[in-house]
């Protein structure tokens, strides 16, 4: 509706029925030359209301999406089908709904088409009962639609799934109403499916609410949907790099008359494949196919002239030959007589993309999208009237899209040489794929390979892994079935899920609503209620033998996954740097990723980050989750890697890299990151230091200096209690026990922060501790043993001796375990983006530690010619690693270097100047009044911090103050800064 005073308008649509507003406003001047331009008066209105932004349009369309699916499980399927068949049913019928709304949206089918369809069912079956209006109107739409658009979705039959009782085929049509709108309700007020303004839903709002939706109780497994912005530079960045030179060198060739060249670049631009390994609902690949449309364009644009030649006209010889080489590069490109037509589109997502999704539901979702966005790149060639004769105007992509599990494959060795044998059925599979791209509106030849890609599984004998040398033949053999010297996709590209391989409670219970709950997700629960609930439901038997199966499956998968990828490295095997080292195999020229940042720091990931770095790095972005929050369900201070790089060009010595971007207008700022500070930075872990700009690099160069690293002072490192692993020992607090301090229970200089939640029976943790100190000691024992030069038995009998010995000393006081000595400890969980990132105290002897707390060992064991000796650290050398550690110096350094955690090898890391006694006892004394007050003196921990920066670390005024400046997050202490500078 429009209201206008031929001065000023105000359009409103349907949303004005619940709160009557307008949804644009403006000058009636603008609105009549838009509707003159346009020549269509609805159109104009509907491109004002399409450019108008939705806020949380996204969020409204996947609570509607809960609550349309969740209307579909009240209605019965017959026996025989499992439950996630039923759930890709429930999916398939209301992608059919949403892919015909957005053709109608898009004025390519009649007005209204879906609600006169069911009207006329209702008109003409409706005396035959509820059973004939449902099949009446499902059956109207798959014919009209398969008739038209010929897509997978189409083939099935929803209604022959469902139990024929009259009872349920009712609440079926009911629910159908409800979903679309078509109750009286519904259409009132404009609620359902049909009301939705399908131009404005993009894939991105589709996909999102889809994939939230169907990753609803599994955020714990890392998948979270990729912000549009990202994907959309990942794929600009892919194509840029590889399809782009090749379509510029292929103008070049036929401009400067290389014909036969030309030819054959034509044919390699052809054969570039985009895989993403774990595709969720599609939104790479529709952001790729738009990239490639753009090539194909460009392309389409510089050959044009050929075509528009007339035939039969005289041209001279060279523009005759010209002509000819042209038409056959048009013609090996796929381009017909219009750009773009249906069967190019077809040809371009049929070429060029591929990808693997472990949840059918997904690729369903991202089959669909990858349609609707054909259709809009051209709209007028997929309008129905346009079709006339044409079948299959839409790819079939069983080829393209395939369920499984990127990583669940042997290495590529293994299964070429199982296929081997099978070079004839390769030979004939290449040879049936061709005839499809050639004419994919005649879907023959694809069925024929499906066909055939069954039989050789099962004559294979390949079990559940997923294949991807079978299922994406054409990237790793040659038209002849040989294997290819240089073969996989061209680029990897996707934000593979963020989770290590273990077993989540919550996953698990996601899949038991009658226990925690319809909506349940991560967050639903508080953590007592949720264990409260877990417990409860371990008296159910199937519950509790199904969580130890689900356990030991995922054991068995972290198994699989260690021993198949050895780059992984160190630490729980997850899955990000499983992603990453299958691309590694997978990918030709360039892997595209997006990675949490502990990539680029974390010591499990330093076999990894080796073997890329030696590669030509493209780009390496590094985003924090702050302000924009590019991810809203992770935490704002989580931060993730764009990581770009090269598989066939040798690292460069630099490469653009920035760090801690918030903005899109941030990622075009970086500066070239030299790798040879790797080395010097970070000797054992070999990770980036996040230097925020290139004047941080001179500025860390000066803290590091020449001096030693904390780990190669000879300091040992520790934790006592794991907080889940080690409960059983954990009490409530209180004033009988000895405290079990948390990370939270500490600050800087101060041990008493927050009371401890916990405490801990002195005899059984003093127990705890000493089995596992006696388990330290006996590697000591065992080197000593060696050193003396004794065989294996009396060396057997030696280390059980001195064990027996050791233990003594240790009940009788002569020797300490760690917990009866203070102790230098540093919150583990700390970021980069905290008010403090680097926290230390020194605590009391008697207390417990949990994992949150890291701890300098307050003794060293010194292996000697005859026996082993332990050697108390003085308190003078805590003191100064004290003051150090709480320094703005080291922490703006250690913020250069930590993600979400300071990790004990982040702390080895830490350069630790040796100076002259006198200057060492200045710190010292300094430090000590600095606690006695808890940091409350500032004047005291002004002149500490100055002298640390002047003198200690010889900074200059200037780069003291610019590491003073980087302090900025949270309640930041601006006075102790001030006074800091001051006294410097």
């Amino acid at each position: 509706m429009v209201l206008t005073n031929l001065v000023e308008y105000a359009l409103f649509n349907r949303e004005a029925l619940v709160r009557f507003e307008p949804f644009a406003r403006g000058e009636f001047a603008d609105l009549y030359r838009e509707i003159r331009q346009v020549a269509d008066p609805w159109e104009a209105l509907r491109r004002i209301e399409d450019r108008t932004p939705r806020h949380g349009l996204d969020r409204r369309f996947y609570e509607d999406l809960k609550r349309w699916y969740a209307r579909l499980t009240e209605v019965r399927f017959r026996e025989g089908l499992s439950e996630p068949e039923k759930a890709e049913k429930r999916v398939l019928l209301l992608n059919k709904f949403v892919f015909a709304q957005t053709l109608e949206d898009h004025a390519l089918i009649p007005f209204r088409f879906l609600r006169n369809k069911y009207e006329e069912a209702r008109r003409l079956w409706g005396p035959k009962g509820t059973a004939k209006v449902a099949e009446a109107f499902l059956r109207g739409v798959d014919e009209w639609f398969y008739a038209f658009y010929d897509t997978e979705l189409f083939q099935d039959s929803f209604l022959e799934h469902l139990e024929q009782d009259p009872k349920n085929l009712e609440d079926f049509l009911l629910a159908m109403e409800e979903i679309l709108g078509f109750g009286a309700w519904q259409a009132t007020f404009g609620q359902g499916l049909l009301h939705y303004n399908y131009r404005a839903i993009d894939e991105d709002v589709f996909g999102k609410a889809y994939e939230t939706f169907l990753a609803q109780g599994r955020k714990e497994g890392g998948i979270y949907y990729t912000p549009s912005s990202l994907t959309a530079l990942m794929a600009k960045m892919a194509v840029e790099e590889t399809l782009w030179p090749r379509a510029r060198e292929l103008d070049r060739a036929l401009g400067e008359e290389r014909y036969d060249e030309a030819e054959a670049r034509a044919r390699d631009l052809t054969q570039v494949a985009f895989l993403d390994p774990a595709a969720g609902s599609g939104s790479f690949l529709v952001k790729i196919l738009r990239e490639v449309v753009e090539v194909y364009a460009y392309l389409e644009e510089r050959t044009r002239w050929a075509l528009e030649l007339q035939e039969g006209l005289f041209l001279p010889p060279a523009q005759a030959r010209a002509r000819e080489a042209v038409l056959k590069v048009r013609d090996i490109l796929g381009f017909s007589g219009l750009w773009p037509d249906p069967k190019v589109l077809s040809r371009l997502i049929l070429r060029h993309l591929v990808a693997v999704d472990l949840d059918t539901r997904a690729l369903d979702v991202a089959r669909v999208n990858l349609w609707k966005e054909a259709i809009k790149l051209a709209p007028k060639a997929f309008r129905y009237t346009n079709l006339g004769q044409v079948g299959h105007a839409l790819p079939d992509l069983r080829l393209n899209l395939i369920h499984g599990d990127t990583l669940l494959s042997p290495p590529r060795g293994e299964v070429l040489k199982a296929l081997a044998p099978r070079s004839a059925d390769l030979k004939r599979l290449w040879s049936l794929r061709e005839a499809y791209l050639r004419n994919p509106l005649d879907h023959a030849p694809l069925e024929e390979a499906l066909a055939l890609k069954d039989q050789l599984r099962k004559d294979l004998n390949l079990g559940d892994g997923t294949f991807l040398e079978l299922e994406f033949f054409w990237l790793f053999f040659d038209p002849e079935g040989e294997p290819l010297p240089n073969s996989g996709a061209h680029v990897v590209i996707g934000n593979p899920p963020w989770e290590n391989v273990k077993p989540f409670k919550k996953e698990y219970a996601a899949r038991f609503p009658q226990f925690f709950g319809e909506d349940f997700s991560k967050f639903a629960l508080d953590d007592k209620e949720f264990e409260r609930r877990f417990q409860e439901a371990l008296k159910d038997q199937g519950f509790r033998e199904g969580w130890e199966a689900y356990q030991e499956s995922r054991r068995m998968y972290a198994g699989f996954l260690k021993e198949r990828y050895p780059l992984m490295g160190q630490g729980d095997p997850s899955l990000q740097k499983a992603f990453l080292a299958r691309a590694l195999e997978l990918a030709r020229e360039a892997v595209v990723f997006l990675v949490p940042s502990n990539f680029h720091t974390d010591l499990g990931a330093r076999l990894l980050r080796e073997t890329i770095l030696k590669k030509r790095i493209l780009a390496l972005l590094s985003f924090e989750n702050r302000g924009k929050r590019w991810f809203a369900d992770v935490h704002p201070q989580f931060k993730f890697d764009l990581l770009a790089f090269r598989m066939d060009q040798p690292s460069q010595g630099t490469f653009p890299a920035r760090f801690y971007i918030r903005k899109e207008e941030e990622w075009n700022r970086h500066f070239p990151y030299p790798l040879d500070t790797l080395e010097r930075f970070s000797p054992w872990a070999k990770g980036l230091v996040e230097f925020r700009y290139h004047g941080d690099i001179p500025l860390a160069s000066a803290i590091r200096g020449t001096h030693p690293l904390l780990g190669e002072l000879g300091y040992e490192f520790g934790t006592d209690f794991h907080m889940t692993n080690d409960k059983r020992l954990f009490r409530e607090a209180s004033s009988s026990l000895p405290s079990l301090l948390e990370g939270k229970s500490v600050h800087q200089y101060n041990p008493r922060f927050e009371p401890p939640r916990y405490g801990v029976d002195p005899s059984e943790g003093y127990e705890e501790l000493l089995r596992r100190e006696l388990a330290r000691l006996k590697g000591h024992y065992q080197e000593l043993a060696k050193r003396k030069g004794l065989g294996a038995k009396e060396a057997k009998a030696f280390v059980r001796d001195q064990l027996a010995k050791a233990e003594e000393r240790f009940r009788r006081g002569a020797w300490r375990l760690p917990h009866q000595l203070p102790r230098l400890v540093w919150r583990d969980v700390a970021r980069s983006t905290d008010e403090r990132t680097l926290i230390a105290a020194r605590v009391p002897a008697g207390v417990f530690l949990g994992n949150t707390l890291n701890y300098v060992r307050p003794y060293r064991y010194r292996v000697g010619e005859e026996e082993v000796d332990q050697e108390v650290v003085p308190e003078e050398e805590f003191l100064y690693l004290l003051a150090l550690f709480n320094s703005f110096v080291l922490d703006y350094y250690l913020r250069l270097r930590t993600t979400s955690h300071v990790n004990i090898f982040f702390l080895r890391e830490l350069p630790i100047p040796m100076p002259d006694p006198g200057l060492k006892a200045r710190v010292v004394a300094l430090a000590k009044k600095v606690e006695a007050s808890l940091a409350q003196n500032r004047e005291d921990r002004a002149e500490l911090e100055a002298l640390i920066a002047r003198e200690v670390f010889h900074l200059t005024r200037c780069q003291f103050a610019r590491v003073l400046a980087t302090f900025r997050f949270g309640q930041v202490d601006r006075e102790l800064l001030r006074l800091s500078l001051k006294g410097f």
